[in-house]
């Protein structure tokens, strides 16, 4: 059977066996919400969404608090909110290397988001003016900032490092041939970036190949992945919060 297919453009409608077949904005792929302009603001704010699930997370959460003794808090916490939070945070993450790095609106209200956690997790209160750093430290609950960085890099580290990892595809290291880059990019095992519009910079693998070749020795030296888990933890622990 031939089957024919015709698409005017790749915004309008394609007809495939006189059925036509209308592009979607957005599309729902393991959990993460994908759409057509490769933006995650649908993933994030859309009805039903991340930080609409996050919010009804905390609710629960708060409630529980009020029967259950403070030690096991953290770790429910952990459960209930930010395995939600960290779920592809790679992937639509955003990573500030620097205090004046411009903090993305998504990043700010997310992290506001484990900030509240963290205070009905430690049953304190905003009005305690206790330090973010100490909160962290009582609850084992990383910043979005930080959260984002590890992701991307333990992804980086398995595409470089593991030949069956699904994403070895899509980066490479820079050769003998890249002329315009440095001998010593070459040895210390940068990769290469590849993407040549903006909407490709933003995406992964794109920050994440940008955050490898910034990341430390101990990161890209790392030859396991209990190794890895603790070099990247150490590097990303002197990112901003």
């Amino acid at each position: 059977m031939t089957t024919n297919l015709h698409c005017q453009s790749l915004s309008e409608v394609c007809q495939i066996v006189d059925i036509d077949i209308a592009e979607e904005e957005t599309h729902r792929v393991l959990g993460l919400t994908i759409s057509n302009t490769l933006s995650w603001t649908s993933h994030v704010y859309g009805k039903g969404q991340l930080l609409s699930s996050l919010h009804q997370r905390i609710g629960a959460l708060k409630r529980i608090a009020y029967h259950l003794p403070s030690k096991f808090l953290p770790q429910i916490a952990q459960a209930i909110v930010v395995s939600k939070l960290c779920y592809g945070v790679g992937l639509y993450g955003s990573v500030r290397m620097h205090e004046a790095d411009t903090l993305p609106d998504v990043a700010k209200e997310l992290q506001v988001v484990l900030n509240d956690t963290m205070r009905i997790a430690t049953k304190t209160r905003l009005m305690d003016r206790i330090r973010i750093t100490d909160l962290m430290d009582r609850t084992g609950i990383r910043s979005f900032n930080r959260m984002s960085a590890e992701d991307k890099l333990t992804l980086i580290w398995q595409a470089v490092r593991e030949e069956d990892s699904p994403l070895s595809e899509t980066i490479e290291r820079l050769s003998n041939d890249d002329g315009m880059t440095s001998s010593r990019s070459r040895t210390r095992g940068d990769l290469r970036t590849l993407a040549k519009t903006s909407l490709g910079q933003r995406n992964f693998p794109e920050p994440g190949v940008r955050l490898w070749n910034q990341a430390s020795q101990d990161v890209r030296g790392a030859i396991n992945k209990q190794s890895a888990k603790k070099a990247i933890k150490t590097f990303t622990n002197n990112l901003p919060l």
